[in-house]
């Protein structure tokens, strides 16, 4: 009887000993996990979240309006090709660690609070990946303290209270580096979506940005599907000679604006897409994105945006 209460004692503190070798080990691997910081809450900011969760990495997103020190979780559901995954967006108010990296993807009502989060201790030094720099470039290129790579997200998402849904069967996300690094493109690698490189930023940047206005300019103007739209010939006269004027505008930045490429894009908006900008604050935002349009300049452009304005 004694020898069979001592195996069982002996059997008690093996179990006990494993159970804490595998919790170390589980410690130990959480430790190793690659850590990287988002700043921002827009539909591209919890796209990020759910690909570096699925990449394995431990990620936070950093906001400054959290008024208390706790952290916060909330639960969203991912839908593309008709498959759902739950991931975790977590925001907390401060990190007690330096990440890897930091993705910067506000939304345009956020952008400037998110700049301020760019002065912590944590971040200095830190590589600053700018998917926000339709809104932040004013600013940002006059911060010298820190290292930026724009970049730019090729697709279109959709949030839905807890639902965040691809409307494209994959999207594309373009790093302007002249140097490509690796490392942090690999963060994000996904079958979901292709990672390219490109080397001219500067005809990048206004390329996209002016794909983007004039897409979301004419979702908010005229309330129906880009292909729709495209279908009724005033209209697409309109869009033709819209482009034009942006190309006019462009060349103050010196920028030769490659139109057939905007068309190309523009033709891209996916049925359903509904724009982020769809209020007054965000219509009045990015009627300003290309800067002053100047209604006899720009008599289309300016029609455009004063149908959109209007709807508010």
């Amino acid at each position: 009887m004694g020898c069979f209460i001592a195996f069982l004692i002996g059997k008690k503190y093996f179990n006990a000993k494993k159970k804490r070798k595998m919790f170390f080990f589980k410690k130990d691997d959480e430790s190793q996990k690659k850590f990287v910081v988002v700043l921002g809450t827009s539909p591209l900011a919890k796209f990020l979240v759910y690909t570096l969760q699925e990449n394995n990495i431990d990620v936070v997103v950093l906001s400054l309006n959290k008024k208390d020190d706790d952290s916060k979780t909330e639960t969203f559901v991912f839908k593309s090709n008709n498959q759902n995954q739950n991931f975790l967006f977590k925001t907390c108010n401060y990190i007690d660690r330096k990440p890897e990296c930091c993705f910067l993807a506000s939304s345009f009502d956020e952008y400037k609070n998110d700049l301020l989060a760019l002065s912590d201790d944590m971040l200095k030094d830190v590589s600053i990946i700018n998917f926000a720099s339709f809104y932040n470039h004013k600013i940002i290129d006059k911060m010298t303290s820190i290292k930026e790579t724009k970049a730019y997200f090729d697709g279109w998402l959709v949030e839905n209270k807890k639902d965040l849904l691809l409307l494209s069967r994959g999207a594309e996300i373009v790093f302007c580096q002249k140097d490509e690094n690796k490392d942090i493109q690999s963060l994000l690698l996904s079958k979901k979506t292709e990672i390219k490189n490109c080397k001219d930023g500067k005809k990048t940047f206004w390329q996209k940005m002016s794909a983007g206005f004039l897409g979301n300019m004419l979702v908010l103007a005229y309330k129906e599907d880009i292909s729709k739209l495209l279908l009724d010939s005033e209209k697409r006269q309109k869009v033709d000679a819209g482009i034009r004027e942006i190309a006019k505008v462009l060349k103050k930045e010196n920028v030769q604006l490659d139109t057939q490429v905007l068309l190309t894009d523009i033709y891209a908006f996916p049925d359903g897409y509904s724009s982020e900008y769809n209020s007054l604050k965000g219509s009045m935002f990015l009627s300003e994105m290309l800067g002053n349009i100047d209604r006899f300049d720009c008599p289309v452009l300016s029609e455009i945006i004063s149908n959109a304005t209007k709807k508010y």
